[in-house]
C-alpha cells in the first residue's frame, strides 16, 4: 500500500468516528463522505449532508474537519461541502443500513 493510499485509509477510518446525532451512525456509513483525496500540499475531503437544511450540518462539518486533521499526517485539511450528486438513502452503506434496521427491498424476509 503506498503512502497516499495508507493516509487516505487512515483519514476515512478517522471520519468513521464522527457520528450523526440524528441517525446514530457514522458519517461514512451514512454515505456523507464522497471522497478523500491526498494531494502533495493538502488533504481534501468532499462531503455532503442529507439535506441542505440539516440542523446538525455545522456539527458534522466541524467533526469531519477535526477527524480528518487528526489523521492527516500534518497536512492542511480542506473539507468541501458538495451538493452534486445529491445525497439519497442509496448512499447508506450496508453496515449503516444494518445499524438502522433497514433491509433492501429485494431481500427476502
Amino acid at each position: 500500500m503506498n503512502t497516499d493510499t495508507a493516509l487516505a485509509t487512515a483519514v476515512i477510518h478517522a471520519l468513521g468516528t464522527v457520528m450523526d446525532p440524528e441517525f446514530g451512525i457514522s458519517i461514512t456509513d451514512l454515505g456523507l463522505i464522497y471522497s478523500v483525496d491526498v494531494e502533495p500540499e493538502r488533504l481534501r475531503v468532499a462531503m455532503t449532508l442529507t439535506t441542505m437544511y440539516c440542523p446538525s450540518g455545522q456539527v458534522l462539518f466541524d467533526g469531519a474537519r477535526t477527524a480528518a486533521e487528526s489523521a492527516s499526517d500534518g497536512r492542511p485539511v480542506e473539507v468541501e461541502m458538495v451538493w452534486d450528486p445529491a445525497w439519497t438513502p442509496d448512499c447508506i452503506t450496508p453496515a449503516g443500513r444494518a445499524a438502522l434496521g433497514c433491509t433492501d427491498p429485494g431481500e427476502e424476509h
